[in-house]
């Protein structure tokens, strides 16, 4: 099997990382030549980096703008909160705020992830970010509403 890589992105905040990389992967006689993006996000452990969550696409089908990073950041981490895995989602929408902290969207989602969570401190905290940088945000100010009178 061999491998051949033509574009990266790597993006981090010290603790967290994503990396994004464009790849070929070919074995032949085995299966043709396939063409994808894989997409990871990292958390450093103990000095050591650890994935938590990677994703494998067709490279056709993404930019690799800071847009692009928001949207499919934000996809994965609300795939979690599908799958009632709360903390796990938390940690993709970290990486997110971190890496686009201008993103109101990431902000809100990390609100749900932390109220899914039973955190309600941090998802207040969350959704006052959320809503300070889209005040037309109604559903961070419903939910801000409903965890400041619990």
């Amino acid at each position: 099997m061999e491998f051949t890589s033509d574009h990266y992105l790597i993006s981090t905040d010290g603790s967290l990382a994503w990396v994004e990389y464009d790849q070929t992967l070919t074995a032949p006689g085995v299966f043709p030549a396939f063409h994808s993006r894989e997409q990871r996000a990292l958390r450093k452990e103990n000095g050591e980096w650890k994935i938590f969550s990677q994703v494998t696409t067709n490279k056709d089908l993404f930019d690799t703008g800071p847009a692009a990073v928001d949207l499919a950041l934000n996809t994965a981490g609300d795939k979690l909160l599908a799958a009632n895995k709360p903390q796990e989602a938390a940690e993709m929408f970290k990486v997110n705020a971190a890496l686009n902290p201008r993103s109101w969207y990431a902000h809100d989602r990390l609100g749900a992830a932390y109220a899914k969570a039973s955190l309600p401190a941090l998802a207040i905290k969350s959704y006052e970010k959320s809503v300070l940088l889209n005040p037309a945000n109604a559903s961070g100010k419903l939910a801000l509403t409903q965890l400041k009178h619990r």
